[in-house]
């Protein structure tokens, strides 16, 4: 069917029934009084650039599967613009929604389903998927509306999709195993709120300039929070009512005015945002915990250590001395203190080995070593010893002379300056 007009029938402007391979294109359906199409237990069709005006709904399919709509126009729907019920591997493209009073895309107990590249405003919800499992839906655009994206369903993807200007940008309820993957969610009152939902998995998302930025409400648990931008919100993350086991990590939590993460109202349930930048590298503000934080408040109940400085890198408290152990110097100071002492040691064990009359400073020279002098006389001018007998030093057994006439008292050994017989004879 191509270039047709269907206009102000009471019920449908086309119902297909029990159809394979129906092709639809280029037409118009005008004002039609319930569905402009009706597709009930067919498969294999196709709806390409087609206009719907008004009517309740767009086009309302039920139990058809592996059906196609590309680029197809709907506005003034007092219901819905395109719903599907209980049907499998739909795609819907490139679609433009404006101003339907409930939904823009409802998809329920449907499976394997792929909405992208949409755009809605002006709708109650702008995409709903309802009791739907392996789902994906990318690069949708919903604005304008009470709340974006609905997700109602299991293992389903959202993906690089924006939200902004509604009530709620993304909303995951009642849900399980779903990955919201870089959606942009900029001024709305929440940004992505999760509610009574289990393993929901939050990555390289932006929330900013919302109210709250990402929100838990409501027994939602096991929730991971990574490498987030969430900034410029009133509340960056905010906790209520009992969520356990999130985990925050790797997220910038930026300039949110009241707090960048409150956990007050979670009932004593605590978040794990650690390794997080704060906007400070003196880490988030606490006023007991961390009191000279420069970032983003937070409340009782947020783990924030270690957390991120300008550079990525972890950033611990200092280590604090604990009151009750000695104050001991630091371990390069220990350091040092061994060292000079081992020189010492070294130095004096090499002094103490040094021949007597070597060159060594640390020992007189041999021009030092005293001479041996007897009472009374002095030594040659020329420092030489004066010709005579040989004797041997009772205590070092040096052998020296000493002149013929001061045998027979003592003198002074020149070595080690002990007074000596001068009868003793050397050998």
């Amino acid at each position: 069917m191509e270039d047709t007009v269907c206009s102000n029938n009471a019920e449908s402007g086309i119902f297909i029934y029990l159809s394979d391979l129906i092709t639809v294109t280029t037409s118009r359906f005008v004002f039609n009084g319930k569905q402009n199409i009706e597709l009930y237990q067919s498969s294999n069709c196709s709806f390409d650039a087609n206009t719907f005006i008004g009517g309740e709904y767009g086009l309302y399919s039920y139990t058809s599967n592996s059906c196609q709509m590309r680029n197809n126009v709907f506005q003034l729907q007092s219901k819905t613009g395109i719903r599907f019920y209980d049907s499998d591997f739909i795609t819907i493209s490139g679609t433009t929604i404006n101003k339907v009073a409930n939904s823009g895309i409802e998809v329920i107990d449907s499976n394997s389903c792929n909405i992208f590249n949409n755009t809605i405003s002006y709708a109650n919800e702008g995409i709903v998927l309802r009791g739907c499992f392996d789902s994906f839906l990318l690069m949708n655009t919903c604005s304008e509306s009470f709340r974006g994206i609905v997700i109602n369903s299991g293992q389903s993807i959202v993906t690089d999709n924006i939200c902004q200007n509604n009530y709620q940008g993304i909303q995951v309820s009642q849900s399980v195993n779903c990955s919201l993957k870089e959606n942009r969610c900029t001024g709305n009152d929440d940004g992505i709120l999760l509610s009574r939902s289990d393993h929901i998995e939050v990555t390289n998302n932006t929330c900013n300039e919302n109210r709250d930025g990402i929100v838990l409400l409501a027994k939602t648990n096991n929730c991971t929070l990574l490498n987030n931008r969430i900034e410029g919100n009133l509340v960056g993350i905010r906790l209520v009512q009992n969520c356990e086991n999130t985990t925050a990590l790797f997220n910038s939590i930026v300039n949110n005015t009241e707090f960048g993460i409150t956990a007050s109202n979670n009932n004593g349930f605590m978040i794990d945002a650690t390794y997080n930048w704060w906007g400070n590298s003196s880490g988030p503000h606490h006023e007991a915990n961390n009191s000279e934080g420069a970032g983003d408040t937070i409340t009782d109940l947020v783990l924030f250590e270690p957390w991120l400085d300008e550079h990525g890198q972890s950033v611990f408290f200092p280590d604090e001395p604990d009151d009750d152990s000695p104050n001991w110097p630091p371990l390069a100071l220990l350091i040092i203190i061994l060292v000079l002492l081992f020189s010492t040691l070294v130095s004096t064990i090499r002094t103490s080995h040094q021949p007597w009359g070597t060159e060594d400073s640390s020992r007189p020279s041999e021009k030092l070593a005293p001479k041996w002098v007897s009472p009374g006389r002095e030594p040659s001018p020329d420092g030489a010893e004066s010709p005579g007998r040989q004797i041997v030093c009772q205590y070092c057994s040096l052998p020296f002379s000493i002149p013929m006439d001061e045998q027979g008292i003592r003198v002074q050994c020149p070595k080690c300056g002990e007074n000596t017989l001068a009868s003793i004879e050397g050998s």
